[in-house]
């Protein structure tokens, strides 16, 4: 997405296969907000959903994205670049679940999460620079017996 565009609010859903899903873009620049997206990975579907994008830059700003389903899922981006925030997702699924973006670096701030899964990170798998993770809540409210959760980064 170019420069101070806006992503709408979509409802984007796999039902069989692997799947590859963003909220918006493939790359949000400069200014862009992402929508306020609703992303669904059925049972027999298994893949990787980002809500917003797989890379975020420059005072980007993910959508408040829902997600269900079964495989990873990111709440933002893969990686959150050059003071990038993350918007306050809400994710449950069995699989991995991430808050905000696999990395986040150079000023990005994570957003406030609820998530619901057996292995998460609240905001990411991997902070540096001056990164700052959001006010998650990581529960394991879907019947899971063993848990990894991470406030803030693996």
């Amino acid at each position: 997405m170019a420069e101070n565009a806006h992503g709408g609010n979509d409802i984007l859903s796999a039902t069989a296969g692997i799947s590859y899903l963003y909220g918006d873009a493939l790359r949000m620049r400069t200014n862009v907000e992402g929508g306020n997206d609703t992303l669904t990975l059925s049972q027999s579907a298994d893949g990787l959903a980002f809500g917003d994008a797989e890379v975020m830059f420059d005072h980007s700003r993910g959508g408040n994205d829902v997600f269900y389903g079964r495989g990873t899922l990111v709440g933002d981006a893969s990686a959150l670049v050059g003071s990038a925030q993350g918007g306050d997702d809400h994710i449950a699924v069995i699989g991995t679940a991430v808050g905000d973006g696999l990395s986040m670096s150079d000023g990005s701030n994570g957003g406030s999460d609820i998530i619901q899964s057996g292995q998460a990170a609240g905001d990411a798998l991997w902070m540096y620079g001056s990164a700052e993770g959001g006010d998650d809540i990581l529960s394991t409210g879907l019947g899971f017996s063993i848990a990894t959760l991470r406030g803030d980064s693996a």
